[in-house]
């Protein structure tokens, strides 16, 4: 993966994490990510949001955000924050996502 792993969550049997921008000089990637699994075996690059223009040393770390609660068992729900599409909801449909 491209980066620290800070957030995870489950729906329904799928389980997903996503990385954060975290410039060292081991994590080079500009780009937070959300990796999924159908369940727990396999794993694949589900998104990805690249960092805003804001300096990392000053402003927020790019990571994206899963809410807390039950869900539907059919939506993944994820907020990037300090990403180009920072500070919006999205619902992403898991029908098809591991196919």
């Amino acid at each position: 993966v491209g980066g620290p792993v800070f957030y995870g969550c489950k729906v329904g049997q799928h389980l997903f994490f996503s990385t954060v921008v975290e410039q060292s000089a081991v994590n080079r990637s500009r780009w937070a990510e959300v990796w999924g699994s159908a369940q727990g075996g396999s794993w694949r690059l589900v998104r990805r949001y690249r960092k805003d223009l804001w300096p990392l040393k000053y402003f927020q770390y790019g990571q994206v955000l899963f809410p807390s609660g039950p869900g539907d068992d059919k939506h993944l729900w994820c907020t990037p924050m300090a990403t180009k599409q920072d500070q919006q909801t999205l619902k992403l449909r898991l029908e098809g996502l591991f196919d």
